[in-house]
């Protein structure tokens, strides 16, 4: 065998492993196990990968209170305000909303991001078309394990063609008592269509606020509203979950058929857990939604995300 020949399988052998050594690694990174997850198609997977290092718009600087952001104006400050608006319901509604549990009660940010593939129409079984919320729901708690249960829900309510709402709801669920801050510059109406892609992100900032943010991508602008944190979240967060749901006061989102969503749930840590895939009722809305599909994508040491779609 000539030098050139030798040369040549030399070649030939090292781009073989390298080729090898390199689709091990890209299925190393994309193959992540799923909690008692269904399987997806590929189109799912891709689509659900792809969300998982989605970027998000910026958050309020800590204590910002309330307001609104586009890029052209940057955070823009507004009152905080307590409307007389149907309020979410802590409680067991029928359906199970997805969502993502954890080994730690210290989570510091639960994101619901909706979209879908297929939209035909929607209409809320009380208040009429185009009334809709989308929800990140925290568990329910007890502090000290005694006393009354609490519920903290980041809500965006859409009523109809008008203004809608971002809130951060603090609740007292024994007693019950609802209590809203929602920001007065208010979201403008969202409209659904197979192109519809938003999400709430309920967070805790650095100054141990609440703080409900809605954003709509077809918009390019954030709302936002916050509160101090009044009965203990900070240290009793071990879940969210959430979809896009009925208005308020127990109501269902019916979503004409053909239906297709996707809702990406995203839980965030100071400290490293272990995630897992649960669903539970944590609100008494609901939808007419099955659920089809799950997986949890893009997770690493401190957050996860659960890819769930939904069709009728």
């Amino acid at each position: 065998m000539t030098n050139n020949n030798i040369k040549n399988n030399t070649t030939k052998t090292t781009i073989t492993i390298g080729l090898v050594a390199i689709f091990m690694l890209v299925s190393s990174i994309v193959l992540l196990p799923a909690v008692g997850a269904v399987s997806m198609n590929n189109n799912d997977e891709k689509e659900a990968l792809a969300h998982a290092s989605h970027k998000k718009f910026p958050h309020p600087p800590d204590g910002f209170g309330c307001g609104e952001w586009t890029n052209e104006t940057g955070w823009v400050e507004s009152t905080c305000v307590s409307p007389d608006i149907p309020h979410p319901s802590e409680g067991g509604a029928s359906n199970k909303l997805y969502g993502e549990s954890t080994n730690v009660n210290n989570l510091s940010e639960g994101t619901v991001e909706v979209s879908f593939v297929t939209y035909t129409s929607e209409k809320d079984d009380t208040n009429g078309a185009g009334y809709f919320s989308i929800q990140s729901n925290a568990n329910e708690w007890q502090i000290g394990g005694t006393g009354d249960w609490y519920g903290a829900q980041f809500v965006e309510e859409n009523p109809g063609s008008s203004s809608g709402w971002d809130c951060v709801w603090e609740n007292d669920i024994s007693t019950p008592s609802y209590q809203d801050w929602c920001s007065s510059t208010q979201p403008s109406s969202q409209t659904l269509s197979s192109t519809y892609d938003s999400y709430v992100d309920g967070y805790i900032d650095g100054s141990g606020n609440l703080v409900s943010e809605f954003c709509s991508y077809q918009q390019n602008t954030c709302w936002t509203a916050s509160h101090s944190d009044l009965h203990q979240l900070s240290t009793h967060w071990s879940t969210d979950n959430g979809n896009i749901l009925g208005y308020g006061n127990d109501s269902n989102a019916d979503f004409t058929s053909p239906t297709d969503e996707y809702t990406y749930v995203t839980v965030f840590s100071s400290s490293t857990y272990t995630p897992s895939t649960f669903s539970t009722s944590d609100t008494l809305e609901t939808n007419n939604l099955s659920y089809i599909s799950e997986s949890q994508t893009g997770c690493s040491s401190n957050n996860c995300q659960l890819f769930t779609e939904s069709t009728n």
